[in-house]
């Protein structure tokens, strides 16, 4: 909750904000990712994540300003991860158990934060800052059912439609106060972000199975997991 929150005021402050933000969200998110999965190369994958994190979000930003950015970047950004992973599996040291998972981890680390560079992309004139906004208060308070709905012990299917539920009511809220959108497309905004929210909310509770610290994982997954959905609504509905 507090995590969306945050993210939403960066993107109404400005793009150099957002940056920020987005960046803060990778790292904690790479961060996680390498806690819940604790395989070897860990601290490979830490750096490669990290550096993919840097290169797109730099890539995104200092790139010609543009009514319509692409995710063009990503896909530089993703074949130098791939590179960056192999050569770390040929050099990592001892005996390298556990090679395809090491790899897998490491890889994926680098697409956790090309998903959540999408909020950066998608931030180019101040409606789509509003649309952004409006989807991350939809995602925070399907996060605030999720955690009260998660501690009375309620179905995890009744967890996820209550979420959504919630998620169209404040994303419908959001736009209409702070961009004057329809109260349709706003609910759509909130459905859509809810869905996706309710996703990272599963993955967030299966990686307990695999890790005790868990924290920084379930809080960044989500945003990472809606972040294409606000770059390709953002597009539509600022007309590119």
């Amino acid at each position: 909750v507090l995590v969306s929150v945050a993210l939403a005021a960066a993107a109404l402050s400005g793009r150099p904000a957002l940056a920020v933000g987005v960046l803060v969200v990778q790292v904690a998110l790479v961060f996680g990712w390498v806690r819940v999965v604790d395989v070897p190369g860990g601290r490979g994958g830490l750096v490669i994540g990290i550096g993919a994190a840097l290169a797109v979000d730099a890539l995104l930003f200092l790139g010609p300003a543009s009514a319509t950015p692409s995710l063009e970047p990503s896909a530089t950004v993703l074949a130098a991860a791939c590179l960056a992973a192999l050569f770390h599996q040929l050099f990592r040291g001892g005996e390298r158990t556990d090679v395809a998972d090491s790899l897998a981890a490491c890889l994926f680390a680098a697409v956790l934060v090309v998903l959540a560079a999408a909020w950066l992309a998608a931030h180019t004139e101040r409606i789509e800052a509003y649309v952004l906004a409006a989807m991350l208060a939809a995602l925070a308070a399907a996060a605030l059912v999720e955690v009260a709905a998660s501690a009375l012990r309620l179905p995890r299917t009744f967890r996820a439609l209550v979420g959504i539920v919630a998620a169209a009511a404040a994303g419908a809220g959001a736009a209409t106060r702070l961009a004057a959108l329809p109260l349709t497309t706003g609910a759509v905004l909130g459905i859509t972000a809810g869905i996706l929210g309710a996703a990272g909310f599963g993955a967030a509770a299966l990686s307990r199975r695999y890790a005790s610290d868990r924290a920084v994982f379930a809080a960044t997954i989500p945003l990472a997991v809606v972040g294409p959905a606000a770059y390709f609504l953002g597009r539509l509905l600022g007309g590119g």
